[in-house]
């Protein structure tokens, strides 16, 4: 058993799941953090069937502001290596802005651009002084445009481009590299979380979470500064940048529907 250990969050489902388990595969043993206690012990359990590692289950809402220290705490006081951060968790929420809950829109700013910035700090240090590490930002193809019905959440994930490629230069030279993931739609529990409605457009375009992972982990372990899974969701996140502001707005308000 190496001493190499991954963090995960957000592992429980989706993306996380798929991370944990192909990081498994490379011989990283893991810190799984997430609320749902019973998955993250189900996909420990499953992981152990087929690899001989050292798993920690770390049960934490993240969207709570302590939970960034006590994550690093716990992995400190068990003298944890953690030379891999994965920033997974987040959320969206769907819906004109001001017909939503404010607490909830609130609770996704935390979760997606308070904790993802804290983590990253905090075991962003920590690598630093090693001189060796690799962190994943998760931000979306939403973050390259303004995204009526997701007004906020889209918003969310700018914050994680412009923060996450940003990062990577400063750290250019110290053993330690960010890459940003954006994802397109994929075939997760996001639409059911947010209470979206998948129209047919959507979903001929569904990449499968374990496809999504596995390119946002090699495009990381090559200390790429960022990546765009799929030629579609490539080739939309370029047009996008082509259009006028106004245009390429209207067309992401159609394409929810």
């Amino acid at each position: 058993m190496n001493n190499k250990y991954a963090v995960v969050t957000g592992a429980s489902s989706g993306l996380g799941l798929e991370f944990a388990k192909l990081l498994a595969k490379k011989g990283y043993n893991l810190v799984l953090v997430a609320r749902r206690t019973e998955r993250l012990d189900a996909l420990k359990q499953d992981i152990l069937k087929a690899y001989p590692l050292d798993i920690h289950v770390v049960p934490l809402d993240l969207s709570d502001g302590n939970a960034s220290q006590k994550l690093l705490d716990y992995t400190q006081q068990n003298k944890l290596a953690v030379s891999v951060l994965i920033n997974n968790a987040g959320f969206g929420t769907s819906g004109d802005f001001l017909s939503l809950p404010l607490e909830k829109t609130v609770e996704m700013l935390q979760l997606n651009i308070t904790t993802l910035t804290q983590l990253t700090y905090l075991f962003g240090n920590e690598m630093k002084k090693n001189k060796e590490g690799y962190i994943l930002q998760v931000s979306s193809v939403g973050a390259f445009q303004p995204a009526p019905s997701f007004a906020a959440y889209s918003a969310t994930k700018s914050y994680v481009m412009l923060f996450g490629e940003a990062l990577d230069f400063e750290l250019k030279g110290t053993g330690v590299s960010v890459t940003t993931l954006y994802p397109g739609a994929t075939k997760t529990e996001f639409f059911e979380a947010s209470n979206t409605k998948v129209n047919k457009n959507v979903e001929r375009m569904l990449m499968t979470a374990e496809e999504v992972a596995d390119m946002g982990l090699t495009a990381m372990f090559n200390r790429k500064r960022s990546i765009v899974p799929g030629f579609t969701n490539k080739l939309s996140t370029l047009l996008v940048q082509l259009l006028p502001r106004k245009l390429s707005t209207y067309i992401a308000a159609n394409v929810m529907k």
